[in-house]
């Protein structure tokens, strides 16, 4: 019961996010508005969460073909020289997004990230042949389900909710990059006085409204999930001076749900060199 009372108030929440973006098409989407929305639904999410758990245990998503060697796959260099190049760079792209963390160096950390979301292709794949928008509906609409992907069981619903968030995002990005060329991974998102004219155009808050409802598809309760959180964070809207702590956290969850992942400190140490404290001590934390 307070599982499906819990999911009911995360539809309820981004239903209503939907509603206001939806019949508000002349508003601009205002900063704080939005921050609070995604505030509101990782609330509520996190709520989620515990019922959750009990539940992940006993129905875990059918290890697909792609993966049925994983007990002979000792690095993320070894899975890749497996595939063809198209195939290794779908991985390659993803990887960049997720701060290098898909980059396991030895066979016990890929048993961990498995159980903790590893994407098979299977799941990228399935990922690409929706629009973003198309998708977030379909997982939005199987909330309540989690963790089985009602549409299709043997995929790992974790992945697919993960990726299409993470390809949400790039597509924002590269919208952004029309605007602002020199526009990077990491980077605050634009605030208003920045964009043309001091309005952000169209696209852009057509973008953000996908990127609400991808979100909020989007648990927390496995490595893939929190980071997949950390690149939603990363984009700081709303947020003049960036949002380093959402980042951090949601980081220092990846790294503890998966024993301990080099990647992940090596790219705070590198992109966040004055919070390599804050990020140790959130680790400790946990």
């Amino acid at each position: 019961m307070k599982k499906i009372i819990s999911s009911l108030l995360v539809l309820t929440c981004a239903g209503v996010a939907l509603f206001y973006f939806n019949n508000n098409e002349q508003v601009e989407i205002k900063p704080e508005r939005a921050s609070a929305i995604n505030l509101a639904t990782t609330s509520l999410k996190t709520s989620t969460n515990v019922s959750q758990q009990s539940t992940a245990k006993e129905s875990k998503p059918d290890m697909l073909a792609d993966l049925a060697s994983a007990d002979v796959i000792n690095s993320f260099t070894q899975l890749l020289d497996g595939m063809p190049p198209h195939k290794q760079e779908k991985y390659l792209a993803l990887n960049r997004q997720l701060f290098g963390a898909l980059a396991f160096s030895d066979h016990k950390s890929y048993q961990i990230f498995l159980e903790q979301g590893f994407p098979s292709l299977k799941d990228i794949d399935y990922v690409a042949q929706y629009t973003r928008q198309e998708l977030a509906n379909m997982l939005f609409n199987n909330l309540a389900s989690y963790p089985n992907y009602t549409k299709d069981p043997s995929l790992n619903l974790p992945a697919i909710s993960a990726v299409n968030l993470i390809e949400t995002i790039a597509k924002l990005e590269t919208t952004i990059k029309y605007y602002f060329p020199n526009y990077q991974q990491g980077n605050p998102f634009p605030v208003t006085s920045q964009w043309p004219n001091g309005k952000r155009p169209a696209q852009i808050t057509e973008a953000l409204r996908r990127i609400i409802l991808s979100n909020s598809a989007v648990m927390n309760h496995t490595a893939i999930e929190y980071l997949a959180q950390a690149r939603h964070a990363q984009l700081s809207i709303g947020k003049e001076n960036g949002n380093v702590v959402a980042v951090l956290t949601n980081l220092a969850k990846a790294d503890k749900k998966l024993g301990g992942n080099n990647n992940i400190s090596n790219y705070v140490k590198q992109h966040y060199p004055e919070h390599i404290e804050t990020y140790a001590n959130l680790r400790n934390d946990l």
